[in-house]
């Protein structure tokens, strides 16, 4: 353990990056301005955006994008209303965003001071834990944990209230090995890890599907669906886990409430090997699809999620990648394994599930291209963009280009 003084606007800098933070989103005011005067003296990149809701949504981009926690800054009272609607959005979404924000006023003997309003309760339902800090000291163990709650498990926005005189006070910043950067990972049951494998080798038509939980998972993805030649769909959030011109990919736009060729086809399978995904609204094309119980095995990480929406033959709380890095293992002595998709049947497949999702769609007009439909605008972009451009849309209807009613 490693120990000297440290000011205390400086100590959660100090703190963060220890944490392998880089980048934080948030707005200066009037109980941070010292804490942003230490940011400035540090290694981490401070982006301001125009408000604090747009923060929330950075942070949650920034760790989609990344796959590292997204750190947001406030002030207490309306700036953390403001980052409400943010932090909701990733408890909904699984992303990870660790927002840290001054705690209200509670001088004794007073009422109706400034900006204090009950942060706790407003947060509670849309956080996964609430920390605070009222003292320096303990600041570097309640920071660490709270980073690893977001991480562990389901991802997910943390809370953290840090009393204004921790910053004022001067306190030993001291760092333990055992504040990791890494979550603990759940690792499978054995005896469950060895029966998913069982019925994947008696499987001959496997289908992956992909939620964002798989994605730190893709090499693991990609060798599994190569090894066993399975489809791979994903939702919306699991897009590029694997990349979609792959021969095993089978595109499916989720926003346009299509989804008849696409139960069709999962019920052609033989298996669907649910990973990463809660199978929500997203998640499920608004619950219309329909996936057979006696033949779906779910992994996640979270129990919470396993079996809130679908039964499954097996339900399997795990880390995915330590699930496939385990399968992958086992599946080895399969060697040159032939059952599977053939070629013909995925291309028939996919042709079917594009033909659906195109039809009746609105149809914007582009002189350039041909045909004028929105997915031919899209495969245009995808051909002049570089294979890893990441694409930001603005929200609405447009975004998801779901049919005109």
């Amino acid at each position: 353990m490693l120990k000297t003084q440290i000011n205390g606007s400086a100590l959660p800098c100090s703190c963060l990056e220890r944490l392998e933070v880089g980048c934080l989103f948030g707005l200066p005011g009037s109980q941070n301005v010292e804490l942003y005067e230490a940011l400035h003296r540090s290694s981490i990149r401070t982006v301001l955006p125009t408000h604090e809701l747009a923060a929330t949504f950075m942070a949650n981009g920034y760790y989609r994008g990344s796959g590292k926690v997204g750190v947001v800054l406030t002030i207490p009272g309306p700036r953390l209303t403001y980052a409400l609607s943010g932090l909701a959005e990733a408890f909904l979404d699984s992303a990870t965003v660790l927002c840290l924000a001054g705690a209200p006023a509670k001088a004794p003997g007073r009422r109706f001071q400034l900006q204090a309003i009950d942060q706790q309760t407003m947060a509670s339902p849309i956080v996964k834990k609430v920390f605070r800090i009222d003292k320096a000291s303990s600041l570097p163990a309640i920071l660490s944990e709270a980073y690893r709650t977001a991480l562990e498990d389901d991802p997910g926005p943390v809370l953290v209230e840090i009393e204004g005189s921790v910053l004022a006070e001067r306190a030993e910043d001291f760092f333990q090995e055992s504040f990791s950067t890494k979550p603990v990972r759940r690792s499978p049951d054995p005896i469950l890890l060895q029966q998913s494998i069982d019925i994947l080798k008696s499987s001959s038509r496997v289908v992956l599907y992909l939620g964002q939980g798989a994605g730190d998972a893709a090499r693991e993805v990609r060798a599994l669906a190569e090894l066993l030649q399975a489809s791979v769909l994903t939702t919306t959030s699991g897009r590029g886990v694997i990349p979609e011109d792959h021969p095993l990919s089978m595109p499916c736009d989720s926003g346009t409430g299509n989804v008849k060729s696409v139960d069709s086809f999962i019920h052609s399978c033989d298996l669907v090997l649910v990973l990463g995904c809660k199978l929500s609204h997203n998640g499920a094309h608004g619950f219309q699809l329909r996936l057979p119980s006696g033949k779906l095995i779910h992994v996640d990480a979270s129990t919470d999620v396993l079996g809130a929406n679908y039964p499954a033959q097996m339900l399997l709380s795990a880390d995915v990648r330590m699930f496939l890095d385990a399968v992958l293992g086992r599946l080895k002595t399969l060697g040159g394994k032939t059952a599977g998709w053939s070629p013909n049947d995925i291309r028939q497949w996919r042709e079917q599930i594009r033909e659906e999702n195109s039809r009746e769609r609105p149809e914007p007009r582009f002189s350039e291209i041909r045909p004028s439909t929105p997915r031919a605008f899209f495969d245009a972009l995808r051909r002049a963009l570089p294979v890893h451009s990441c694409l930001v849309t603005d929200s609405g209807l447009h975004r998801i280009r779901i049919k005109e009613k």
